[in-house]
């Protein structure tokens, strides 16, 4: 039977990152047909992100510039990629999910929608060259505000004014 597959497994506990390299030796039982493979093993970890504490804003708000870290043992911070994400449209759309940065240090700036209040969980995520990823989620409460009424326009609509006490002047 001939060898299908073979699953490399780090016991270790901190395994490092370098590529490392497995041989493997088949032979056919009798010892006369011997071949031996070299294989590299390169290992991608996943990038890092630092947490991003919750958020409370008012109503029409912004949160400003968050500020937070990224980094990775293969891939230059300047190549990280980063996503984000909302869990609630009708407050945050991801777009309305702004990173500014380049290297190792990032900020994002959260923009609910307008009159928009509740809460959402939002993601952030970056990932390698290689695909691997981490994210770091963290929740926006926007308090409603008493918005000031408005007056909405009465062009065109006639008024009528009733007076009932003819002793007080309009």
């Amino acid at each position: 039977a001939a060898l299908r597959s073979v699953k490399y497994r780090n016991a270790s506990a901190n395994p490092s990152l370098p590529a490392r390299t497995v041989s493997f030796v088949a032979n056919d039982g009798a010892g006369s047909n011997v071949a031996t493979r070299d294989v590299s093993v390169v290992l991608n970890a996943r990038p890092t992100i630092t947490d991003l504490a919750d958020q409370t804003i008012p109503e029409d708000g912004t949160t400003g510039q968050l500020t937070f870290t990224v980094s990775d043992a293969e891939t230059a911070a300047s190549a990280l990629g980063l996503t984000g994400s909302s869990d609630n449209l009708a407050l945050v759309t991801n777009d309305r999910i702004v990173f500014q940065g380049s290297g190792n240090t990032r900020t994002v700036t959260i923009s609910p929608l307008t009159n928009a209040y509740g809460s959402a969980r939002i993601t952030i995520t970056v990932a390698d060259a290689d695909g691997a990823a981490a994210s770091d989620s963290f929740v926006l409460s926007v308090s409603s505000v008493n918005d000031a009424p408005v007056l909405a326009s009465i062009e065109g609509t006639p008024l009528r004014y009733v007076q009932t006490d003819l002793a007080k002047p309009i």
